[in-house]
C-alpha cells in the first residue's frame, strides 16, 4: 500500500508517531510504501490485520493538525462544561 500524499509527515513528532506505529505493527515503509514480510503462510490472518491497524492509526496522524485539535478541545470543554454544572 502506498501512504497517501494527502498524510503529512511534515514535523518531528509526526514521524516519530510515524515510526513507532509501525514498530507496533510490525510494519515497514519504503519511500512510503506501507508492506509487511510474512514470514509462515499460518500468520498471514494476522499480519493482515496489523498491516489495516497500522493504515488506520497512520490515517489518524492527520488529527493532529493544530486547528483540528483547538477545535475538538473547545468542543469537549464545552460539553464537560455544560453536562458538569
Amino acid at each position: 500500500m502506498r501512504l497517501s500524499y494527502v498524510t503529512d509527515i511534515d514535523t518531528k513528532n509526526k514521524k516519530q508517531i510515524f515510526n513507532n506505529i509501525l514498530a507496533s505493527m510490525r510494519v515497514q515503509s519504503d519511500n512510503g510504501i506501507l508492506y509487511v514480510n510474512v514470514q509462515k503462510l499460518e500468520n498471514i490472518c494476522g499480519d493482515i490485520m496489523d498491516m489495516a491497524a497500522a493504515i488506520t492509526k497512520v490515517s489518524d496522524i492527520s488529527l493532529l493538525k493544530r486547528e483540528t485539535i483547538k477545535s475538538m478541545f473547545y468542543e469537549y470543554f464545552d460539553k464537560y462544561i455544560t453536562e458538569t454544572f
